[in-house]
């Protein structure tokens, strides 16, 4: 299950929905996995689990979170090597769209994976940048994931 997850969240940020083959396989798994008896598979037992991570991913409405991922990494920081700020405001348009998944589902599993996995690297990212563009991603921050 956690393979096809890595691969289909590898495969988003190279592609716009590269990774669905990957979250398809990932949701066959948890769904057969659901007559196993462990816990951590089925819907009722919990809203952060394996089939929450999967199962919100493929919903239209996480549809923003995917393309987000994409654009967080592959127009964002993929063409900072050439030009930072042009890389930075994909970025902070990707964080923006965010706003629409919190919007959505306040608790959302995804938000915090991506948070928990990319805060220190938006920090970085933003130290330098001018204050103006400081002041714009901030309070979105602020809302979205306060916790960082």
């Amino acid at each position: 299950f956690y393979v096809y997850m890595i691969l289909a969240m590898d495969y988003e940020s190279f592609s716009k929905n590269g990774g669905s083959p990957y979250l398809t396989k990932a949701q066959t798994i948890v769904t057969n996995a659901q007559g196993s008896g462990s816990s951590g598979w089925k819907a009722f037992e919990d809203t952060k689990n394996r089939y929450w991570l999967v199962e919100n991913l493929l919903k239209p409405n996480y549809a923003v979170f995917r393309e987000a991922m994409y654009n967080y990494h592959r127009l964002g920081f993929d063409v900072m090597s050439a030009d930072v700020s042009k890389g930075r405001a994909v970025v902070s348009a990707s964080i923006k769209s965010l706003e629409k998944v919190y919007t959505y589902d306040m608790n959302s599993f995804q938000l915090q994976f991506f948070f928990n996995a990319k805060a220190d690297e938006i920090v970085e990212l933003f130290k330098e940048a001018p204050q103006s563009e400081k002041s714009e991603i901030v309070p979105i921050l602020n809302k979205i994931n306060p916790a960082n």
